[in-house]
């Protein structure tokens, strides 16, 4: 009989830690605190985003990719549709693992409280978040069976949306010097191919 509650309440336990999501939010726009994050956003973010987060802060000239100007409400790491604002979820992840191959470290060094608190501070620099309504996340299905074709109709709708960049395809590169000038990236920083940057 102990055996048999003991296994129950392992199995509702498991079932209720695997039903939440990896970064769960908290459980009310109450709890966060945006002025508290603002005292945390001056102590760890302000010196690369600046202090009004225009990405303009004192360490920003020196770093590439430029650190993003979050009053323009346009974020690259989001589960939400293109153009749309990102998920109180996507800020909380990036602030918390950061975002590798740039200067932007992860601060899981800070509370989860902390980091709830900054990315309610971050959602202030722009009116985006005061006038739209709350962005949901897009459902991602499972990626389909890798093909030729698919890879020739991606690389077709990336060429045709303006994406593309002379020598970023391994079938293009024929040496470095060979690549063509890139155009103005996101925000008007220079893009380079990954493979040069």
């Amino acid at each position: 009989m102990i055996y048999r509650k003991i296994c129950s309440a392992g199995v509702i336990l498991l079932l209720f830690l695997v039903g939440r999501p990896f970064f769960p939010g908290p459980e009310g726009s109450r709890q966060t605190d945006p002025r508290r994050g603002r005292e945390i956003y001056e102590e760890w973010c302000s010196q690369c985003h600046g202090k009004q987060g225009k990405g303009d802060g004192a360490a920003a000239a020196r770093m590439y990719p430029k650190p993003r100007d979050f009053t323009h409400g346009a974020f690259k790491f989001r589960s939400t549709p293109s153009g749309e604002l990102p998920t109180d979820q996507d800020l909380f992840r990036t602030i918390t693992l950061g975002v590798p191959g740039t200067a932007m470290p992860g601060f899981d060094n800070l509370s989860r409280k902390d980091r709830w608190d900054l990315t309610a501070h971050i959602k202030t620099f722009s009116e985006r978040f005061r006038e739209e309504t709350a962005p949901k996340a897009m459902a991602i299905g499972r990626s389909p069976k890798m093909t030729k074709a698919r890879i020739e109709r991606g690389r077709d709708v990336y060429v045709r949306k303006g994406q593309w960049i002379p020598g970023t395809f391994a079938a293009d590169r024929k040496s470095p010097t060979s690549i063509e000038p890139c155009p103005q990236g996101s925000m008007g920083h220079p893009c380079l191919p990954i493979w040069m940057a």
